[in-house]
């Protein structure tokens, strides 16, 4: 009688739910569903995180003038925005392009142009100045890359001595180890066998990444020429490995 009792119940406030959400989808969109699909739209928060492909985009002054809600409404989850190259130069746009970012909803980082030439402490001391410690930044990047860099390329140990210098002066400072973005070139010559413990942040725009030592990627740029809602020019488009549930997990 009891048991009886609780499914009389229970269907009843499922037959309100489904009469509620019925009118309401047929009041706004015009749009009726059956119970069967109701069901479906109950699916956990979890689930969904878990097929949702998380994407980003790169961004300096080049890009100009952002419409960062336009660019969040084109499903882009993450930018990291250029704030520093060298020991003295800083990006005249990083600033409006971090705040815009963050209004938007959109998670944020900020990534350097390491320069060959350039002592490592500096570098470091150039960005902190630059890119406050906020909580829930993403972990700061560094690029390390031959295109656009200093011909006068220093040994290879005297270049991973700066950059180790570099990088252990930033994860002093923002708690966070320093994601590594590199090419195939600069990954083989000066990052691999070594730096093990930092993410890397790997450019392929051909296929999908392969390093030569088998190492996972945390960031893929696959594209320099993608289009995106609220950007006039073309922008280097990333993708992170895994779904919305590791990315806020991880960061």
């Amino acid at each position: 009688m009891i048991d009886l009792f609780k499914v009389v119940i229970w269907s009843i406030i499922f037959a309100v739910v489904f009469f509620v959400a019925n009118s309401l989808l047929i009041k706004t969109y015009g749009i009726e569903m059956n119970k069967y699909q109701l069901y479906e739209n109950m699916e956990s928060d979890s689930a969904i995180k878990k097929k949702i492909e998380i994407r980003g985009i790169d961004v300096s002054a080049y890009q100009n003038r952002i419409e960062w809600e336009k660019v969040r409404a084109d499903n882009i989850h993450f930018a990291y925005i250029k704030a520093t190259e060298g020991k003295t130069l800083k990006d005249d746009n990083f600033i409006k392009n971090w705040k815009g970012a963050r209004a938007a909803g959109i998670s944020v980082g900020a990534y350097h142009y390491f320069t060959f030439g350039s002592d490592g402490i500096d570098q470091a001391e150039n960005f902190i100045k630059t890119v406050s410690n906020e909580v829930g930044n993403l972990p700061p990047a560094v690029d390390i890359e031959f295109e656009g860099n200093s011909t006068q390329i220093p040994a290879k140990e005297k270049l991973k001595k700066e950059l180790k210098s570099y990088i252990q002066e930033l994860e002093k400072f923002y708690k966070q180890k320093p994601i590594l973005y590199v090419t195939y070139e600069s990954y083989e010559k000066y990052i691999m066998g070594d730096f093990e413990e930092y993410p890397v942040w790997i450019r392929d725009t051909s296929k999908n990444p392969e390093l030569k030592d088998g190492k996972k990627w945390a960031l893929w740029q696959f594209s320099n020429s993608g289009k995106v809602l609220g950007i006039n020019t073309l922008v280097d488009l990333n993708k992170f490995n895994g779904d919305e549930m590791k990315f806020e997990e991880k960061w």
